[in-house]
């Protein structure tokens, strides 16, 4: 089906996506499935669509800063640098995978490296905080 609103309906396919896979996961279906992998995926396209396409408007901001106050009480940043901080390390691959003592995905490592040799910048988040940004991320394009 054709978009309507590009930015809009990226993000609500990217949800639906996000959804429909978590679903299966949860409804122990034998269809093969990964969804940290698809988190992940719903992150970069929403933080690219967000720091592109959406950031710069102070509506979006304050209501990003007012959403994802556990993020910045925890860690002290500006809201638009957290998001171009997060935006590229997903986009360049700077992940690690943590998993608890089950073997489950629990948690991520983002990072940003100064010339590949220095990490400036790293935040660890759990799994059910990236779920929440993923969807801070998607209600700020409504």
């Amino acid at each position: 089906m054709q978009y309507k609103d590009t930015v809009r309906d990226f993000a609500e396919r990217t949800i639906k996506n996000l959804e429909a896979i978590e679903k299966m996961k949860n409804n122990n279906s034998n269809a093969d499935v990964y969804e940290v992998t698809q988190l992940i995926n719903s992150l970069l396209g929403l933080l690219v669509l967000i720091r592109e396409h959406i950031i710069d408007d102070p509506s979006s901001l304050s209501k990003l800063e007012k959403d994802l106050h556990f993020l910045f009480n925890d860690h002290n940043e500006d809201p638009k640098r957290l998001i171009r901080s997060m935006r590229n390390a997903v986009a360049h691959f700077n992940i690690k995978l943590k998993s608890d003592h089950n073997n489950q995905i629990d948690r991520i490592v983002l990072w940003n490296e100064c010339n590949k040799s220095k990490k400036n910048w790293e935040i660890e988040l759990p799994i059910d905080h990236v779920r929440k940004i993923v969807y801070v991320l998607f209600n700020i394009t409504r």
